[in-house]
């Protein structure tokens, strides 16, 4: 069911390029589908957008994982997913729809894991309370990709026997331009804008939307941070998009379940591509960025229905491969909260 891209930088769709996501339009298959949310292999591009196009009976565990099954389990004996009962489950949604046999038990529609590691019932992904959109700071950067930055040493994932891209989170070093904030109208490799801190726990889920009106021609790389009030910042949403000439670009984001913590604060980054993760042509123009949005649809984790299953081993592995500690936290500009209106 996943559009795997082929990570060119280019539109989501480029000519001939099949889109899954519409072609589900209308199907009554019923479906059981297995995501992780931080897989670096078959990424949650558009899974959204294929759900609310098919029609027939759903069935869901989503969570944060690796490009791993349900009945997996690592070196010390932990399923990869966290839940247990794969089999169990997988067998009574056949019988059901390819037997008709009802079951005995009553399996949640969805069983999603959040990035605190909690797990919770859903009767369909994404249930949301509010969805709206906030305007993000004007900038520059120089879409050079990051050739000051090419010197720095890097890290690389260890290859070392049984290892393989399937179960490799992205690692690599997190370069100057990624840990510090960068004047909006400094013409670096990325700027920055900063939300109000949370009142509350807030998750962001679905598939964020970014909306651009540039000036220059090439690429834009959009990451999202979760910010700690002590600057430990983790990025757990990007994406990119070609800007093949100055006026208006919008792409999706790929799908999350992003809990935030009280007090922290969601940084959005905007710049040139400076990750191995996409085959990037930089232009070497200066891209000015006159207005910014992103639109978020979010969820009050208070009225979570939680269900068995514990944190996956690889939620941490990702987290630890994907935090650095930012120098400079800016001021506030937009909202984090579970409404639009605060």
């Amino acid at each position: 069911m996943f559009h795997v891209s082929d990570q060119v930088t280019a539109p989501t769709h480029a000519a001939g390029e099949p889109d899954f996501a519409s072609r589900a339009a209308g199907s009554q298959t019923p479906l059981f589908v297995t995501s992780g949310f931080i897989e670096d292999n078959t990424k949650p591009e558009q899974m959204q957008k294929y759900l609310a196009n098919h029609q027939g009976p759903q069935r869901g565990w989503i969570g944060q994982w690796e490009h791993v099954r349900g009945n997996e389990t690592n070196a010390r004996g932990r399923l990869k997913m966290g839940r247990a009962g794969w089999f169990d489950e997988v067998m009574r949604f056949y019988d059901q729809y390819l037997r008709g046999i009802e079951p005995s038990v009553t399996d949640p529609a969805f069983s999603l894991e959040d990035s605190l590691g909690h797990w919770r019932a859903e009767p369909t992904w994404p249930v949301t309370n509010d969805a709206y959109q906030v305007r993000l700071a004007p900038g520059q950067y120089v879409d050079d990709g990051g050739k000051a930055q090419k010197a720095a040493p890097s890290m690389t994932a260890p290859e070392s026997q049984g290892w393989d891209i399937e179960y490799a989170a992205e690692v690599g070093s997190l370069t100057t331009d990624q840990t510090s904030a960068i004047s909006a109208d400094a013409p670096a490799n990325s700027y920055w804008t900063w939300s109000t801190p949370a009142a509350e726990r807030v998750r962001i889920t679905g598939s964020p939307e970014i909306t651009l009106k540039t000036r220059g021609q090439g690429n834009v790389w959009a990451r999202l941070w979760d910010v700690a009030p002590d600057g430990k910042a983790t990025m757990f949403n990007e994406n990119v998009a070609l800007l093949e000439s100055s006026g208006s670009t919008s792409f999706a984001l790929k799908a999350t379940d992003w809990t935030f913590e009280q007090g922290h604060q969601l940084a959005v980054q905007i710049g040139t591509i400076t990750s191995n993760g996409w085959r990037s042509v930089p232009s070497g123009e200066t891209i000015t960025v006159s207005d910014a949005r992103l639109a978020l649809e979010v969820q009050d984790p208070r009225f979570d229905s939680p269900t068995q299953g514990d944190r996956s081993p690889y939620l941490d592995t990702y987290v630890k491969a994907n935090t650095t500690t930012l120098n400079n936290v800016g001021t506030p500009t937009f909202p984090l909260s579970i409404s639009k209106n605060g």
